[in-house]
């Protein structure tokens, strides 16, 4: 029969000693219940004994120093995934996990990822729908900036149609799940989108248009090319805004 640990209790001084000494004369040792799997009535009784169990700094401090530079095993990966699956974490708790890696460098980063990883996070992704609000927060949380066309582009509008459109690529606009560059703001329903001949090359103006029309929105599409030939390009920004 297993007693399960008296709640409240504290050991005194002369016991934690007393327990440190046995400790350090079974090092080398091996455990008796090394390689014995626990009863389903055992785990549910430890199970019971440990809610409401809150560790102490120190305790958590020790266990994180312990756990660091260690490899899971495939096993264990595989137990902690399907212990995770369906599990929800609250919004204080996405709150404290935010505080707690801000200004942090990621120990990723400048990693390349190898071809197996990206496969498996693109089979794990699909399906997924990502909301507008996560959407806007991925956004504002890279700190997303107008780059240099950008920039040129937004200065010409606000020469010539001043007070018409802002730059709302940072995230600060997300119509059906895409985040447009420039928006007007002076109660018409258009945006402007700025396409880079490289990044861009590959892409079909089309379906941005008619992503945006879904909504009810006018949509003109602006090439990195178009921004050397201003004579060009103002007439076209213009006859779009008064359409």
């Amino acid at each position: 029969m297993i007693e399960l640990p008296k709640k409240g209790y504290k050991q005194t001084e002369e016991h934690k000693q007393n327990e440190s000494k046995a400790h350090k004369g079974h090092k080398g040792h091996l455990a008796w219940n090394k390689g014995k799997s626990w009863s389903e009535l055992a785990k549910s009784k430890m199970s019971l004994a440990r809610i409401g169990l809150k560790l102490g700094e120190e305790v958590k401090k020790k266990i994180s120093e312990a756990h660091k530079g260690k490899d899971l095993s495939e096993q264990c990966r595989k137990n902690l995934s399907y212990a995770l699956k369906g599990h929800e974490v609250s919004e204080k708790t996405k709150e404290k996990i935010s505080l707690a890696t801000k200004g942090r460098i990621a120990w990723n980063r400048g990693i390349p990822m190898d071809e197996n990883t990206k496969r498996k996070l693109s089979i794990v992704k699909k399906g997924k729908q990502i909301t507008e609000e996560h959407l806007k927060n991925i956004l504002k949380g890279n700190n997303i900036k107008p780059n240099k066309a950008e920039r040129q582009l937004d200065v010409l509008l606000n020469y010539y149609l001043p007070n018409e459109y802002r730059y709302v690529g940072n995230g600060d606009f997300i119509l059906g799940g895409k985040c447009p560059d420039f928006l007007n703001v002076n109660g018409k329903k258009k945006l402007i989108e700025l396409y880079g001949d490289y990044w861009h090359r590959n892409h079909n103006p089309q379906n941005r248009i008619a992503h945006f029309k879904k909504f009810g929105f006018d949509t003109l599409i602006i090439w990195g090319h178009e921004l050397k030939n201003s004579l060009e390009l103002i007439p076209k920004l213009l006859e779009f805004n008064e359409r």
